[in-house]
């Protein structure tokens, strides 16, 4: 292990980056914590982050994130996709930096339209092979973006959008053609959610019918302990908690609007694990079959995932545990955002694993991180204010 790691540092110390991964290494070394403020400093500093890697692209889409080792990435049409509600309902919350806001997302938004294939599918951003999963996320933005400006080429691309998913899906109901590895992936049950979103607009039955189907074919890779079976890019018995908690919001948001008690149900097992498990210590990056952890190193992003679906629970059952555990994550993501650092590159970025080594994208600050936490802090404020801020979903 410690090989690996000097490995890294080596690495990172002769591209080019040697100041901002110095300091970096040095903190997470000896697990030193950076200043919690209150919620509004820390959004302001995820937005103020959000909108460079707007910028850090030509304004076309948001960067995939800032990586130690080579610096910002190109616009990742996936995340694009669901940072457009995550924009959409921070301006319902705040006028901090509206106009700028505003303009990122409608930018943002006509490039998706450019980027959309003929038969209505995306392309993956290192490939031009078309993808479920992206296709899926980019649907949440163009559903977000419809609905803010009812403007009709935007309605055309999410009817296109959900038709191709639609029409390619299995009769089983998953998905098993362009897919990730070319498995079928339980995490798909956020597509299966996207396309219920489809469905609110359009009443189009054929999304409603096209995501239960896929929902009910999650349910049959649930294990009776709430383990999920395909919940990771691979085929083996361990798995993300990011992507755990991708199939589990898929089922809870699906089951919120189809009003399924048994899609609620499954979900709820599931991460109840994870809050057990939290309530000892927060849940680390990977997990076996058996919620045995396998590694000792946090993925931040799942931890804002899974904190907002506790919160989304305690909205539902007025379980006290679900809103403690949320903030108790909450403090703790606080705890890794350095909002102070003069490095504009890093100010307000939240990497992909701490310590940023860790096993879920080393040395990256990705922006589905920030855009989760984002998401979470607003959550957590809608329900403080009792006020509707999240109009938007994804």
């Amino acid at each position: 292990m410690m090989n690996k790691y000097c490995r890294s540092v080596k690495h990172l110390l002769v591209s080019g980056h040697i100041r901002e991964t110095f300091l970096v290494v040095i903190k997470n070394f000896f697990k030193i914590r950076e200043p919690i403020f209150n919620d509004e400093k820390h959004l302001k500093a995820s937005i103020d982050w959000l909108l460079k890697s707007f910028r850090a692209t030509g304004n076309k889409g948001f960067s995939k994130g800032y990586s130690l080792k080579t610096g910002w990435g190109r616009a990742y049409p996936e995340t694009t996709g669901y940072i457009i509600p995550t924009l959409l309902n921070f301006v319902n919350y705040s006028n901090y930096r509206k106009k700028e806001i505003i303009k990122a997302v409608n930018e943002s938004s006509q490039w998706l339209t450019s980027l959309q294939n003929r038969n209505g599918s995306f392309s993956n951003i290192a490939s031009k092979n078309f993808f479920i999963f992206d296709t899926g996320q980019i649907l949440f933005g163009l559903c977000a973006i419809y609905k803010h400006t009812k403007e009709k080429k935007y309605f055309k691309a999410l009817n296109r959008t959900a038709n191709w998913l639609s029409n390619v899906q299995e009769k089983q109901g998953y998905w098993g053609k362009y897919t990730f590895n070319g498995l079928s992936h339980a995490y798909c049950s956020r597509v299966s959610w996207a396309l219920l979103e489809a469905y609110k607009i359009t009443n189009n039955l054929l999304y409603k019918e096209k995501a239960q189907k896929q929902l009910e074919w999650v349910l049959s890779q649930q294990q009776e302990n709430g383990w999920f079976q395909h919940s990771y890019f691979f085929e083996v018995d361990i798995s993300v908690i990011h992507t755990i908690s991708y199939v589990i919001r898929g089922l809870l948001e699906s089951g919120l609007i189809l009003d399924d008690e048994k899609y609620i149900s499954s979900a709820k097992e599931a991460t109840d694990n994870l809050l057990r498990l939290n309530k000892k210590d927060i849940v680390y990056s990977f997990y076996n079959k058996n919620w045995q952890a396998t590694v000792d190193s946090k993925c931040l992003t799942g931890l804002a995932q899974i904190a907002i679906i506790w919160l989304r629970l305690f909205e539902r059952t007025n379980e006290q545990s679900y809103f403690e555990e949320a903030s108790k994550v909450i403090e703790y993501l606080k705890s890794t955002q350095d909002i102070l650092i003069n490095d504009e590159n890093l100010k307000g970025a939240m990497a992909g694993s701490f310590p940023v080594w860790g096993e879920y994208l080393p040395w990256m600050y990705p922006n589905w991180a920030i855009k989760f936490f984002i998401d979470l802090l607003v959550q957590r404020r809608k329900i403080k204010d009792n006020v509707n801020y999240i109009i938007y979903q994804g």
